[in-house]
């Protein structure tokens, strides 16, 4: 008995090497409450920890910035708590969906000359954007994408309907 929880702290310290020590204790934790079985305590840990190393390798590939890969695993901690395992099976989507919006924000923002969206405007809508999701910038994204192209449609009608 003694051997095996020799073992097991041995083999968690070499998995843990090179993670957060909040994670570390989370894993671990989780592992004691959920299992009775030093084995299978063993087990969930090895699994927890490749996953999000596997997030961690992932977001680190992904070229996002360092705020949006924290907001993403702020994102998916909030969704799936301490389940590395499930966060890695929908990290990739995730990291997709931001690179989607970066892309589509960049053709906006390519757009603006076009559109003669003032400069002052352009801060207020990124302003706004910041006030109302904070830590969220593909929510904020999404609003001054919105906020332009309503813009656009109300200056359209102003000219269409100039007396």
């Amino acid at each position: 008995m003694k051997k095996l929880i020799i073992t097991l702290l041995l083999l968690s310290i070499n998995l843990m090497a090179s993670i957060d020590k909040n994670v570390e204790n989370k894993i671990e934790s989780d592992a004691r409450t959920i299992y009775q079985k030093s084995r299978d305590q063993k087990d969930y840990i090895q699994e927890q920890t490749e996953a999000y190393k596997n997030i961690l390798q992932k977001l680190n590939n992904s070229k996002l910035s360092d705020k949006d890969q924290k907001e993403i695993i702020y994102r998916l901690s909030k969704m799936y708590g301490g389940n590395y395992v499930k966060q890695n099976s929908v990290v990739q989507d995730e990291i997709f969906s931001y690179n989607k919006v970066e892309q589509k924000s960049s053709e906006i923002f390519s757009k603006l000359d076009s559109e003669n969206v003032p400069l002052e405007l352009l801060n207020g809508f990124k302003l706004q954007a910041k006030k109302l999701y904070p830590d969220n910038s593909l929510n904020q994204k999404k609003y001054i994408d919105g906020s332009i192209e309503n813009y656009s449609l109300i200056i359209k009608y102003l000219k269409e309907n100039k007396k």
